[in-house]
């Protein structure tokens, strides 16, 4: 098992399935390990029916010690029961604090993943933080430690704090192997080029997420789905977005809990030609899942529909619940988005004056903008921000980007 591990840190999968042919012959020696390496490895090879008997015999298996606490939280997650994940990674948590000290970082590790898969934020700074510090002699841990305070800080939309986390990490990686943390990596740093309004670059490393031995590690590929169903759709390339989102919808219709149901909703909102239900259903599921950051960011997407559909009202009412959302964790990215496309539905002003979304389309020109790029910043297409252009020449009486620019930097000052 030990060496099993050892093969997913590297991110070699394929030594990982081999070491499990072994275990299996152990099984009644020991029924935690050889179902919970069996699963994991029919999981990795995309093969979800074979895998679901023996994670839920693992996940049946009785675990009383920190490293079992661990392999049943790494099964839950498989079988997509995030609440029992999280359970028995406190669990473990807390066992290694009073009997095994020099397994705490690993359980703290597993909890800072699973506290970011059970959208408490919190939970995993403080676990990535505190295990970070106490690894001490355990370097590729704390590698993994500082990639998750990369992920952790991405999610609440501070770029800055996790290029910085990434910095760190990056060394480590390089020098020793360290594929799955390398992955993750990936993933992170692909969530900032988002941020930064740089779709193909996020695409273009979430398509390779390349680990130490050159394969990218297909669990994270699949975690990362969501990222790249929206960079592929910014990008113009939403038939290699729906190929992604329908191998992930394969593992996500082998489970029972809401959680990754509602994020495979929201994916194909992204993608469908009548996105309302797909978004209704994500948020319906969101709140069985209770993954409140998450519901948000459904909320702000859907937003954005509802706004390129001309329902500005309807629009409003989301962004509210996106903003006391965002809130809530400390997103504070996330939160001014929200109030900025708040501000862009408001109700029209008075005539002649520009709408908020007309005057935010004036202030990215004059900035120097495109309008591919202003199109991919608002969510909208470059067609919808000519027509904008157009209205907004009509009401100010001029005729190019020259005059708008002129006009906006003389009301600034």
């Amino acid at each position: 098992m030990l060496a099993g591990e050892a093969r997913r840190m590297a991110g070699d999968v394929d030594g990982h399935a081999a070491l499990t042919r072994d275990l299996a012959t152990l099984a009644s020696a020991d029924p935690l390990a050889a179902a919970h390496s069996t699963g994991l490895a029919a999981t990795f090879a995309g093969n979800h029916k074979a895998a679901r008997g023996p994670l839920r015999h693992a996940a049946a298996c009785a675990a009383r010690d920190p490293r079992r606490l661990v392999w049943a939280g790494e099964v839950a997650l498989a079988l997509g029961q995030v609440p029992q994940a999280y359970e028995r990674a406190t669990a473990a948590v807390g066992l290694a604090r009073t009997g095994a000290p020099e397994l705490l970082p690993v359980a703290l590790a597993h909890l800072a993943l699973v506290a970011l898969a059970a959208d408490r934020v919190a939970v995993a700074i403080r676990a990535a933080a505190e295990g970070r510090a106490c690894s001490t002699g355990q370097r590729n841990v704390a590698a993994e430690h500082t990639v998750a305070l990369a992920l952790a800080a991405v999610s609440l939309g501070d770029r800055s704090t996790a290029l910085t986390r990434l910095a760190e990490a990056a060394p480590a990686i390089a020098e020793r192997g360290l594929g799955r943390p390398a992955a993750y990596a990936a993933w992170a740093r692909a969530c900032v080029d988002l941020i930064d309004d740089r779709p193909e670059d996020a695409l273009s490393r979430l398509r390779t997420m390349a680990t130490g031995v050159g394969r990218a590690h297909p669990a994270i590929r699949a975690l990362a789905v969501p990222q790249l169903v929206e960079a592929a759709v910014r990008c113009g390339e939403p038939g290699y977005a729906a190929r992604a989102l329908s191998r992930f919808d394969t593992w996500a219709g082998s489970l029972r809990g809401p959680h990754w149901r509602a994020i495979s909703h929201r994916c194909h909102a992204l993608l469908a030609d009548d996105p309302p239900a797909h978004f209704e259903r994500a948020i319906a599921l969101h709140r069985q899942a209770g993954a409140t950051l998450e519901l948000a960011r459904t909320h702000l997407l859907y937003a954005h529909h509802l706004r390129r559909e001309r329902r500005p009202s309807a629009a409003r009412a989301h962004l509210r619940d996106a903003l006391h959302l965002f809130s809530a964790h400390g997103a504070t990215y996330w939160e001014d988005r929200a109030r900025t496309e708040l501000r862009a539905a408001a109700p029209a002003p008075a005539e002649g004056a520009l709408t908020p979304q007309q005057s935010q389309i004036a202030r990215l020109v004059a900035d120097g903008e495109t309008n591919r790029e202003i199109a991919r910043r608002l969510v909208l297409s470059p067609r919808t921000v000519e027509h904008h252009l157009r209205n907004i020449y009509t009401r100010l009486g001029i005729r190019s980007r020259t005059e708008l620019a002129r006009l906006v930097v003389r009301a600034a000052k």
